[in-house]
């Protein structure tokens, strides 16, 4: 039903019985955020978790969409609070194998910001950053691909390491080279 929760809000509710009680499970929400002289105003999608219903996401008078925040500052905003690269902001892109000679398998590639190391930019070949990184970027602006924690400018590992420092000397085997690569 639709239904004008407050003089700034009408809501679209879905609803579902349960055990004799009608239960509300979703509600699709417009929240006049300027007066209507002006017109501006967000669109918000709730869901039921837990028991609650909680706004999931925002499309913003602007056109910013958020998903885990009221207030979307970008084209597309993903935002979560939590301490643990499964509770960190990411996208997973997800696909399973159908061609033919491959196996069937679900590949899964993320990338996002790990809240469980210190906030580092990171994507994976698994569904959860801190997983099978690939590549990183440090607060420092240090990258790294093979490694975790970057210890130069540009830092690749694997079989014997190839490093950049900030000074532009290369390292290959050596994460400090004394003079530069000529």
């Amino acid at each position: 039903y639709l239904a004008s929760a407050t003089s700034t809000a009408s809501r679209l509710t879905f609803r579902a019985n349960d055990v004799g009680n009608g239960t509300t499970t979703s509600e699709l929400t417009s929240i006049l955020t300027q007066n209507y002289n002006t017109g501006k105003a967000d669109l918000a999608f709730s869901t039921l978790r837990s028991g609650i219903l909680t706004e999931a996401m925002r499309i913003s008078d602007t056109g910013n969409v958020g998903i885990g925040t009221t207030s979307p500052y970008s084209l597309l905003t993903l935002y979560r609070a939590g301490a643990t690269a499964a509770n960190s902001p990411q996208l997973v892109l997800s696909a399973s194998s159908t061609v033919a000679g491959l196996a069937n398998a679900l590949n899964n590639w993320s990338i996002g910001a790990d809240l469980a190391d210190g906030g580092k930019f990171k994507i994976a070949s698994s569904s959860v950053i801190g997983t099978n990184d690939r590549f990183v970027i440090d607060g420092n602006g240090n990258v790294g691909i093979g490694t975790t924690s970057p210890s130069a400018l540009f830092a690749v590992t694997g079989g014997t390491g190839t490093y950049i420092t900030s000074s532009g000397r290369i390292g290959i085997g050596n994460a400090a080279p004394a003079i530069k690569l000529y």
